[in-house]
């Protein structure tokens, strides 16, 4: 049986996780004004954003360790 990593789930929930931010919402559309570049600036947009990021700086810690480890152990 082949066991899968949890990185390898991480990764496709990432990929898939664009997909839900596609459902639009009232406000959308009109992004030539100030009040369309501040809907931007709404927490509805900026969560997701923050959790991605959040999400990415704990892998690169992770797969950093992880590299860390396989080269203390070469050595």
């Amino acid at each position: 049986m082949n066991k899968q990593s949890p990185l390898r789930a991480v990764v496709s929930a990432l990929l898939l996780a664009p997909a839900a931010s596609s459902w639009a919402h009232p406000g959308h559309g009109d992004e030539t004004t100030l009040l369309g570049l501040l809907h931007m600036l709404e927490p509805m947009h900026l969560l997701p954003v923050a959790a991605l990021v959040a999400v990415a700086a704990v892998l690169r810690r992770l797969l950093r360790r992880d590299k860390d480890r396989r080269d203390k152990d070469k050595a």
